[in-house]
């Protein structure tokens, strides 16, 4: 089989001149943009546009997209990206914002050597990985780079990964036959490999892209000594991506006696690590790896005979494996794990799966979410977009575990739709941080009062007062009222309650922090201080996810990643850079 040459190109301007190219060329010969139009349409993005990082321009039956540099010191260097209609544009930006950060990092003089051939493969492989083969040693550092791998896919670039893990081998160091068999045999358009390949395979030299491979120059793709492969792929994503937060969560020991254990397994065991260990895990990722690996090696390990012998270098039986992983294993998770554990331990990692929420008018069903399949990462600001009517608040709710909804919801490594009602109230009250468009603030109790009441409810443990004052006094400081912390709610503005609101929300410290419309009441001024002070807090915590509902397309500028519904249903979702909240007006 024969797969099509990939459809989009990017062309990266600096000044008047064109410093990279890939794809078939459509930018320079089919579409005849030459480094002069391209320096123009820079302009107009740029200036007409109001410099915006991401815009579509329609150009024949494609999408032009401009994707701008965020620093200051190269104002002229950008991204033109020609897409076909039909390819999804979500699938395409990730990966060219990864080629125009590289070359960032190449005019501040950060990498001494760039292979344009290496940068051409890589933007081929990252954009069909589906048409591209990865090459794995059979080795912890292999195991863990293919689960950092396939979380930037899943969960970064967005895309359907079941037909990825059919094209990753792993592959014993050294054993150059079995290597140059499998390129031989496996069509592709790149190759990205975390083995050393001798120069000899490396032909053409387009088509083969190292990730890892110690060099003495300071190369994008080459690791840092004594950087592990996995962390170098890990920073080639990009430190807010959720590959780099995979890549942190399993640098520890724990993960990796795991790996060590799963690349024991014999070859005949590779689909089985391949589709079930390793997708199993990302697509339900969370702090708790350690426990999701174990729990499918154990079960493999089950099935397998106690006489029959792993191939590695002390031939440890599978009976010994077995007992040191069932240790590991049962020091992650405990012998049982039970609901109010997997609630304590919850994290940010949201998975929505086929959820609808239907409302019944006589004999018409109203639909208020059709269909949405979503996944949702901590340390990322996600703005939902959509008119009145579109879904926007119901998305809210049933991710807060206030309404209920058909279909499935997962945050962490617990499915909230199936959680009792007692179960619920936990999640929701320690777990969620709610702020909504009409403050609700107790009006009996002053700013102070508000918030100590919100924690103590909150916490599970008793806090004394001491500790409530404290935490309460730190979140007022941070929104910028700790000195009006005794008036009551009537005595502030408008602005200032949704501050208050705000801190409420923040002080309680939850995993998921959920906004619904909360500049909807305030002046412009008042609503970028609040928008200010979310984005603070995500910076300030990687492990929070926040959501923030609103009508207004301004607002949406302050996010990692924009949804867009209609009707219900998901019309779009755009990742793009945020744009700090005190820049945007509306």
């Amino acid at each position: 089989m024969r797969y099509r040459v990939p459809p989009s190109d990017i062309l990266i301007v600096n000044q008047d001149k064109v410093i990279f190219s890939s794809g078939v060329g459509r930018l320079t010969r089919q579409q005849q943009i030459s480094a002069t139009v391209a320096q123009v349409l820079t302009l107009f993005s740029q200036r007409l546009l109001g410099n915006e990082p991401l815009r579509f321009i329609r150009f024949d039956n494609h999408r032009l997209i401009f994707l701008g540099s965020q620093k200051p010191r190269f104002p002229s260097l950008v991204a033109l990206v020609l897409v076909p209609l039909e390819v999804s544009v979500r699938r395409v930006i990730p990966s060219m914002k990864i080629v125009l950060r590289l070359m960032e990092e190449f005019l501040e003089g950060k990498i001494e050597d760039v292979s344009i051939d290496q940068l051409d493969c890589y933007n081929r492989v990252m954009n069909f990985p589906s048409q591209s083969l990865f090459l794995f040693p059979k080795t912890a550092e292999g195991i863990r780079s293919a689960l950092v791998l396939l979380t930037g896919y899943a969960h970064d670039f967005q895309v359907s990964i079941e037909r990825v893990t059919s094209r990753m081998f792993f592959v014993v160091e050294q054993d150059f036959l079995s290597i140059e068999n499998i390129i031989e045999k496996v069509d592709n358009l790149g190759v990205l490999s975390f083995l050393p390949l001798p120069d000899h395979l490396k032909s053409p030299s387009n088509k083969f892209c190292e990730i890892g491979s110690e060099s003495p120059r300071r190369q994008f793709f080459s690791a840092l000594p004594p950087e592990k492969p996995f962390k170098t792929l890990a920073r080639v994503f990009g430190s807010y991506s959720n590959a780099f937060k995979m890549a942190s969560f399993i640098d520890n020991d724990e993960t990796l006696e795991i790996a060590q254990s799963i690349a024991m397994l014999d070859k005949k065991y590779d689909v089985y690590v391949r589709n079930e260990i390793l997708l199993s895990t990302i697509m339900k990722p969370g702090r708790d790896v350690v426990a999701t690996l174990s729990s499918h090696l154990l079960s493999k390990m089950k099935e397998i005979s106690g006489q029959e012998e792993i191939s590695s270098p002390t031939n440890a039986s599978i009976n010994r494996v077995y007992n040191d992983i069932n240790t590991v294993y049962n020091d992650v998770t405990g012998p049982e794990i039970t609901v109010d554990q997997a609630l304590d331990r919850i994290d940010g990692f949201v998975t929505l799966e086929n959820v609808e929420r239907v409302y019944k008018m006589g004999d018409q069903q109203i639909y208020a979410l059709k269909n949405v399949s979503l996944n949702l990462a901590s340390g990322q600001l996600v703005v939902v977009l959509g008119p009145s009517g579109s879904g926007k608040t119901t998305l809210l709710n049933v991710i807060g575990g206030i309404d209920k909804c058909e279909g499935s919801i997962t945050v962490g490594n617990v499915e909230v739709t199936r959680l009792s009602k007692k179960k619920l109230t936990k999640y929701r009250r320690e777990k969620c941080g709610f702020i909504f468009q009409f403050f609700n603030l107790i009006p009996v109790l002053t700013a102070m009062e508000n918030i100590e009441y919100a924690v103590e409810l909150s916490k599970s443990r008793k806090m004394s007062q001491k500790e409530v004052r404290t935490k309460t006094e730190e979140y007022l400081k941070k929104v910028g009222l700790l000195e009006k912390k005794d008036l009551f709610p009537s005595q502030l503005s408008g602005g200032e309650q949704q501050q208050v609101a705000a801190a409420r929300a923040f002080a309680k410290e939850p995993k998921i922090l959920l906004c619904d419309e909360p500049t909807g009441e305030l002046s412009v001024k008042e609503g970028k201080k609040v928008l200010a002070v979310i984005q603070e807090i995500v910076n300030d915590r990687p492990e929070i996810l926040v959501v923030l509902v609103t009508h207004n397309q301004k607002i949406s500028l302050i996010g990692n990643q924009v949804i867009r519904l209609r009707s219900g249903e998901i019309d779009s979702i755009v990742f793009q850079t945020p744009t700090p909240a005190d820049e945007i007006t509306w």
